[in-house]
């Protein structure tokens, strides 16, 4: 037999309890909200970026992290507290991607040779066989607030890499204002 549970003892005199309010949402987690972006997003044309372009836009970022790092260290220590030698780590890895892609992209980006297909499949005649990578659309990146710039400009960079325009959306939900301007204007502005 399950012993049941002893109701909250209250102090004589004392008003019970006052509930918690819920939390307002926030303006994006609304439905019809989320309908109007969805609806926005499919209206735009998917198109692809050329590669020329697209070492050009990840350079572009790279230059944005270099140059202002000292905005991106002043605004995360006073949005976050983190000393200026854990964010240049964080900074790090995120000229690091934007390194690896302008390394490799012609790699990444190239035809990929493979065994010939068997009959009776489609293609089996083929007298070579490959795969081509090619973009999938939009992307949409929406980054946390605990870790803004990795997680806002890793995988914008891996968009723009694929080949995929790219939409980034700060979390509305964030309790800082210095990081917001910087990936906003400064990312977009290099962009």
């Amino acid at each position: 037999m399950a012993a049941e549970p002893s109701p909250k003892k209250q102090r004589v005199g004392a008003s019970p309890p006052a509930p918690h309010p819920a939390p307002a949402p926030a303006p994006f987690t609304t439905l019809p909200t989320l309908r109007g972006m969805v609806a926005a997003l499919q209206a735009v044309p998917q198109h692809t970026i050329p590669l020329a372009a697209r070492k050009h836009i990840i350079g572009r970022i790279r230059a944005c992290l270099l140059e202002r790092a000292a905005d991106f260290r002043a605004a995360e220590f006073a949005d976050l507290r983190r000393p200026a030698g854990f964010h240049d780590r964080i900074r790090g890895g995120c000229v690091g991607t934007c390194d690896y892609y302008l390394r490799h992209l012609d790699r990444l980006t190239a035809d990929t040779p493979c065994d010939s297909v068997p009959p009776p499949a489609p293609g089996s005649r083929a007298r070579r066989s490959y795969v081509r990578h090619e973009p999938r659309g939009l992307a949409l990146v929406i980054g946390t607030w605990n870790f803004p710039l990795p997680l806002h400009i890793k995988p914008l960079v891996t968009a723009i890499a694929a080949g995929c325009p790219a939409l980034l959306k700060c979390n509305d939900q964030v309790r800082y204002l210095k990081y917001r301007p910087l990936l906003t204007r400064d990312v977009s502005y290099f962009y």
